[in-house]
């Protein structure tokens, strides 16, 4: 009968125990039920570096003020931010005043062509009055030349006077020659000054015209019109440009990139300043056009650095060149864009955000051990991840929050969220800083 009830006995401490084992196990599984867990994942390992950019256009043509004298007035100016076309109407300068020289211009004109008219028409009547005057002095000198013929049965007197009559006549002849010759030469002389004169007046009139055709401004390349500026006094200081306002000649009115080819100006950090070079693959994201991943290359880099007195620290300026062009870019636009400067074949590696610090060592807390810590050692580090070099296997379960920060939280009565990607929970242990890049060594 005791033995019996001391079996009965044994059998329900083994059931407590059971039920203590069970309820114990059933209490870890609720405790760490609002963890969540990665896996240490095998790969390529890209090392790179995040910049914020802004593209330009690698060229572009400015549209300036024509020459001209004194200040000049817009009246009109295409929308800024529209795309144009090759030869479209961008702009138009107040030609009212350049209207009345043209009139003058033109009045000019027909006066010297009607002087020339009028030259043309009387210049035969000159030429026939002089070579009538020449015939006349032949005919004296024909005339003379026969009564000298006729003097030898003359006395001596007459035959001398006969002699000078002559030689009289060969000097009219000679002069009436000359002077045609002369009459003829001054003629031609005042034609070809007549005819300068209208050259010049046509091009005084032709001046005035391509200077009105100037007054219309039109853009020289396809593509986005962006406003120059101009002084808009001390209440509005440097401003863009608008209709009203007075230019003066070469001052740029709008510019006009090219939007066939891109580019993104960039700042790097002095620290990442050696692991970049130039031709090293970049992923563009642009803020205005989300979804597609544009490519290209480092394009140039500064060999001097740049001081940031905002940002308290030294910057070198690089530029990125686009592979392809979308037809929604635009200059201005910023970017976010991913220089990855090199590559590692089958690493082990997990998220930054895995990895935590306690009591100076780096570790994380695998799901088989919770809540213990497992401390690991740690190689490069990229914006998203790290890789292992001791400490994990391939495929192994590990918390992304910190499984002591349970009780804190359970204390305080607030559930255990995780955070989004790369950040922490307050109550979470600060992840180590990266060590030092094994990567490329200097320029």
């Amino acid at each position: 009968m005791k033995l019996l009830a001391r079996n009965r006995m044994v059998q329900a401490g083994v059931v407590l125990v059971v039920l203590l084992v069970i309820l114990a196990s059933g209490m870890f599984r609720d405790k760490y039920k609002d963890l969540r867990y990665t896996e240490a994942t095998e790969g390529e390992f890209v090392l790179d570096v995040i910049v914020r950019g802004e593209l330009l256009s690698e060229r572009s043509r400015s549209v300036v003020a024509p020459t001209s004298r004194g200040m000049l007035q817009l009246v009109w100016l295409v929308e800024e931010g529209v795309y144009v076309e090759e030869g479209d109407v961008v702009a138009r300068i107040d030609e009212s005043s350049m209207l009345t020289q043209r009139e003058s211009r033109e009045l000019q004109l027909e006066n010297q062509e009607a002087n020339l008219n009028n030259f043309l028409a009387n210049k035969p009547n000159q030429i026939r009055s002089s070579g009538s005057s020449l015939q006349t002095a032949r005919y004296d000198l024909e005339l003379a030349e026969i009564r000298l013929g006729l003097a030898e049965f003359e006395s001596v007197q007459q035959q001398a006077q006969r002699q000078l009559s002559y030689e009289n006549a060969l000097l009219n002849v000679d002069e009436a020659e000359r002077s045609l010759a002369s009459l003829i030469n001054k003629l031609e002389v005042d034609e070809m000054r007549q005819r300068t004169r209208i050259r010049q007046a046509q091009q005084r009139l032709d001046d005035v015209i391509e200077q009105i055709e100037a007054f219309t401004l039109l853009a020289p390349i396809p593509g986005i019109v962006v406003f120059g500026e101009t002084y808009g006094g001390a209440t509005e200081g440097m401003r863009k440009i608008r209709a009203g306002d007075n230019i003066h000649r070469g001052m740029t009115i709008i510019t006009i990139p090219d939007l066939s080819e891109m580019l993104s100006k960039v700042n790097i950090i002095e620290g990442d300043y050696r692991k970049v070079e130039v031709g090293d693959p970049v992923e563009i994201r642009l803020d205005a056009i989300p979804g597609p991943v544009f490519t290209g290359k480092i394009d140039a880099i500064a060999a001097l650095a740049s001081f940031d007195e905002m940002a308290n620290r030294s910057y070198f300026n690089a530029v990125v060149r686009l592979d392809s062009v979308d037809a929604g870019m635009r200059p201005g636009m910023t970017a976010s864009l991913r220089i990855t400067y090199e590559k590692r074949e089958n690493a082990l590696y997990i998220p930054n955000e895995a990895v935590f610090e306690v009591d100076g060592r780096t570790v994380v807390f695998p799901r088989r051990d919770l809540p213990r810590p497992r401390e690991v050692r740690l190689g490069d580090r990229n914006m998203m991840s790290v890789v292992v070099l001791e400490g994990l296997e391939l495929g192994e379960e590990i918390s992304l929050i910190d499984p002591r920060t349970l009780e804190v939280q359970a204390e305080a009565g607030s559930p255990v969220t995780g955070s989004p990607s790369g950040q922490k929970n307050r109550s979470q242990s600060t992840p180590p800083p990266p060590p030092p890049s094994t990567g490329r060594g200097g320029r």
